[in-house]
């Protein structure tokens, strides 16, 4: 099965930016009711919103694998 490790790659993002690069964009939460209710688009006059676009998932298990057995860098 697929492993999800979003609370602590988002700790080692904290510690370390360079596991994952960035990209800003205006965004915006589609207010409008319905099935696209709270969806977020695209908008170049919305808010600047800086997110992450990639992640270095061999490098962060291995971080995180050496965290867990003492061998932290």
């Amino acid at each position: 099965g697929q492993d999800f490790f979003w609370d602590p790659f988002s700790a080692a993002v904290l510690v370390d930016e360079s596991l994952t690069t960035f990209e800003t964009r205006g965004l915006s939460g589609e207010a409008a009711g319905g099935p696209e209710s709270g969806r977020i688009v695209d908008a170049p006059d919305g808010q600047q919103i800086r997110f992450a676009t990639s992640a270095d998932l061999p490098r962060f298990e291995q971080l995180f694998l050496d965290t867990l057995n003492g061998r932290a860098r």
